[in-house]
This record gives structure tokens, C-alpha cells and sequence, in this order.
């Protein structure tokens, strides 16, 4: 936490949504019920590395350094021209107040 790796929210609340995660994997894991998620041939490390890496990343779309709002990718410009077209046309019709 004083390295600044981590937000600034009380430790002990971190470490419980951290071992909450993998103890949740573990009884998956060790009861068969993984199976039921959809991932029956997956390797329990390969699970536990991954779900410490949506924990870490953190798993809602972030706003585009560039101002886009989330779920607009900067790398598709049609998507962006689409939206503003939809938004203009909408504007466009509704009733004058």
C-alpha cells in the first residue's frame, strides 16, 4: 500500500475480497461444481492466475485516455460515428420543449 500499487482502501478489506476469491476457486475446485461454470477441462492455476488478474485489473470498461467514454474503441472509428449519427438523429426528432 505505501508503494502505491494498491488503492487506498482499508487492508483488511482487501485481503478479504483476495481470499475470498480463491478460497471460492478452491471450493469449486475440490467439490466438482467448477464443472457447472463451463470451464470442466480447465487447470485450476491456470483459473486462479487468471481470476487474480480481473481482481488486480478490476472488471468494468474504463474510460479511453482520449476522452471517449467506456465501451467506445478508439481503434474502431465507425463505432464512434455510428453512436454520434444515432445521438444526432435522436436529438433530432424529439418534440421541441
Amino acid at each position: 500500500m505505501r508503494a502505491g500499487l494498491y488503492v487506498d482502501r482499508p487492508l483488511l478489506e482487501l485481503a478479504t475480497t483476495a481470499w475470498s476469491l480463491v478460497h471460492g476457486l478452491a471450493m469449486l475446485v475440490s467439490t466438482g461444481e467448477i464443472k457447472s461454470t463451463g470451464a470442466p477441462d480447465a487447470d485450476p492455476e491456470q483459473l486462479a492466475r487468471r481470476m487474480a488478474e480481473h481482481l488486480l485489473q478490476g472488471i468494468t470498461v474504463q474510460a479511453h485516455a482520449g476522452g471517449f467514454r467506456p465501451g467506445i474503441d478508439p481503434d474502431k472509428p465507425n463505432q464512434l460515428v455510428d453512436d454520434l449519427e444515432v445521438g444526432d438523429f435522436v436529438a433530432g426528432t424529439r418534440p421541441a420543449e
